[in-house]
């Protein structure tokens, strides 16, 4: 079975991609103070694995958005 905090991250990455895409930086911004506002107590528990999962999926979705925007410039 899938764990729920794997498919949460990714279907956090995926909505971060599509904002990325969309260029709708303000709804990033609050989907990320969301997440840290639902997320209070297992940050205080440990910040470094809030920084370390938001810094991965944030890096996972906007080098995703430039690879797809290269090979879309090439077709």
């Amino acid at each position: 079975m899938i764990d729920l905090a794997i498919l949460a991250g990714f279907f956090e990455t995926m909505l971060v991609f599509v904002l990325i895409v969309q260029a709708e930086f303000s709804a990033l911004a609050i989907i990320i103070g969301a997440k840290e506002f639902v997320c209070k107590d297992q940050i205080v528990e440990n910040p470094s694995y809030y920084l370390l999962g938001t810094l991965v999926n944030l890096s996972v979705a906007v080098l995703s958005v430039l690879a797809a925007k290269a090979i879309l410039a090439t077709l």
